[in-house]
């Protein structure tokens, strides 16, 4: 499954070193999304916390967040209006698979 969001990797203004980093990270930030939304469509309905899909695929020690945030922005994981309580005992909002492109 590829998801395709528009994504700006590097402003005009940033030096080349950055620019240079964004052309490779392109490459898991679409991977990093793929995995995060499909464990997001095997949990259904239920939906999921941003931390329970990044632990589901192997993701929990990175930016995971904001992934999960690009994937709200472009409609592709919904809130659900519920919340679950975290590992750190916080409530966590919880969002759903969406068939939006």
């Amino acid at each position: 499954m590829t998801i395709h969001l528009e994504l700006w990797q590097a402003r005009e203004t940033d030096p080349e070193t950055s620019k240079a980093a964004a052309r490779q990270s392109k490459f898991r930030w679409h991977s990093d999304c793929d995995r995060l939304l499909e464990e997001f469509r095997r949990a259904g309905a239920a939906g999921l916390t941003d931390y329970e899909a990044a632990v589901r695929c192997g993701l929990a020690a990175s930016g995971f967040w904001k992934r999960c945030s690009d994937l709200r922005a472009a409609h592709r994981i919904v809130p659900t209006g519920e919340t679950r309580l975290g590992p750190a005992g916080r409530a966590q909002m919880v969002s759903r698979y969406s068939e939006a492109t």
